[in-house]
């Protein structure tokens, strides 16, 4: 658990940075793109050629709870950016807000 929480910061850092500074600079697209981009590849990319080196299992609890919290996650970024087009702080405190949610339930789910 802490190596892949380890793992995942290191490969999301670099994301963060690249949006805050393009955010910082006025250029909201660039920021959201990154972001979007980079979950679709980590999705695609990573799963698909670590699975290439040796398949991916799952447990029923994990795929019950994982794939909910994604469509959630989803769903909330897709309804806050189609209302404004844009994110305010206090958009952007209510999905760092559902974030802080997922990480809680995630760690009383998989004691």
């Amino acid at each position: 658990m802490i190596a892949l929480t380890l793992v995942a910061l290191g490969t999301s850092i670099p994301e963060v940075a690249t949006s805050v500074v393009s955010a910082i600079k006025g250029q909201g697209a660039l920021s959201v793109g990154n972001i979007l981009g980079a979950n679709i590849m980590n999705i695609c990319w990573v799963a698909g050629s670590s699975s290439l080196a040796n398949p991916l299992s799952l447990s029923r609890r994990e795929i019950n709870f994982m794939f909910p919290a994604m469509f959630i996650m989803v769903a909330v970024t897709l309804f806050v950016l189609h209302t404004s087009q844009a994110l305010s702080r206090r958009e952007g405190a209510v999905l760092f807000g559902v974030y802080c949610l997922y990480i809680a339930s995630f760690f009383l789910v998989f004691q």
